[in-house]
Parts: C-alpha cells; structure tokens; sequence
C-alpha cells in the first residue's frame, strides 16, 4: 500500500506513460493498494525516477511515478482474522480500513478528531446508518467547540453518543490523510484542523462503506 506526498493530487493514468489518458486523480494523502511495482524498486523511489507503479484506487486501476508514493500500512490485518465483517480506523495513519472474511475491500485516507476532541480508541460496532443526517453541535453557541448544524449524505454511526463516518462539505476533496488530524494547509490553500470527534471521509469512500456496513460491524478505532 501506498500514499501520495509533495503534490496536491497525481493523475493515475491509463499506461505507464506521461501523456497516457487519466482515469482518475490520486489526492494529496491518498491511499491506494499497489498491484505490481516496477523491477527494482521494492519500495517507492527505490529506483532512478520511482518508476510507473500500477495502483488501485478506489475502483480505479492505473499508473503513477513512485517518485511521488511513500509506503504505508495496513494496520488491521490482524483483526480481520478473528472477525467476518470490519472497519477499522487508523488514527496515526489517518486512513480507513474495510475488510470481509479476511479480505481488505477498501483502504481511504480520512480526518479524525482535532487533539482536543480525539477520535476515542477501541473496539465498538455499527449502531446505526442514516441516509441524510443532520448533525448536531452538542455545545452551546457560546462555546468554543460549537457549530452549525448541518446535514451529510451517508452517516454510519461507529459509538453511541454522536461518533459518525461521514462525508463533508467543509473540506477539498484532496484535504484528507496523514496531517489533517491537526492544524495544517490543505492544498487548496485553506487552513483547517481535524473533526469534532467524527470520522470525515470523502464522499466515494464513505459511499461504498454506507452501502456495505450492517449494524453490529465490528469497529476497532486503532493509534497503531
């Protein structure tokens, strides 16, 4: 597996050439699952230019220069050993993990909450799924934490008490990943920092696990 550094978004193209046709476009932070890495480059940037390395993004396939990729790491292998359906949040890495029956179906970068508000740690499930959810703010206008409500499209409730999965309106479609938990520039110039506690995910990977998750999934919220 692997991330995208150093630049806001990278074109996933059709063939291992600069000016081949784009499928699609690999943001900042993204994290995509590699399907063959060229010849002696075991690691991104482990040869002269990174070479092409053929990637899987969401349901995409195409090419992109190692040069611009960084390894990253599952961190829920493991526990997709011991349960049938899964998600698994990876706070450090800032990504989600989906798998079923041991087999990773998605892997997404993602925003946790801001240090103050932390995403909490351990094992909970999916206690309900909402198409088109309102949220909340459970603080009053005058304190510092409050803010408007507002509705999301596809909301997956990991905790009871508010813990959400959830698509946003309130950052770029590339500002997600490693970073965006904290204070940090997203690359569309913007400052922002991390959820109020939620989950926020961009909209085709929080579509495909809305479609997907049953209530009583296993959820492990992980700092691993």
């Amino acid at each position: 597996m692997v991330r995208l550094v150093d630049r806001p978004y990278a074109p996933l193209r059709a063939a291992p050439l600069k000016g081949s046709s784009t499928v699609a476009s690999l943001p900042h932070g993204g994290v995509a699952v590699v399907l063959s890495a060229p010849v002696g480059c075991a690691a991104p940037g482990g040869c002269a230019g990174g070479g092409w390395y053929r990637l899987r993004y969401g349901r995409q396939e195409g090419y992109v220069r190692g040069a611009f990729l960084q390894a990253a790491q599952l961190v829920g292998v493991d526990l997709a050993r011991r349960h049938e359906r899964l998600i698994v949040v990876a706070r450090r890495q800032q990504h989600v993990e989906v798998y079923q029956d041991g087999r990773l179906l998605l892997v997404a970068e993602a925003t946790t909450g801001r240090p103050a508000l932390a995403t909490p740690l351990g094992r909970t499930s999916v206690s309900f799924i909402d198409r088109v959810h309102t949220m909340r703010s459970p603080w009053p206008k005058e304190h510092r934490f409050w803010y408007a409500s507002a509705d999301v499209e596809w909301a997956v409730q990991f905790r009871v008490g508010g813990w959400y999965l959830h698509d946003t309106r309130v950052r770029p479609w590339n500002g997600f990943g490693v970073g965006t938990d904290r204070s940090h520039q997203d690359p569309d110039g913007g400052w922002r920092i991390g959820s109020h506690g939620c989950v926020n995910m961009p909209d085709w990977a929080i579509r495909r696990i809305f479609g997907w998750a049953r209530i009583g999934d296993a959820v492990f919220v992980l700092d691993a």
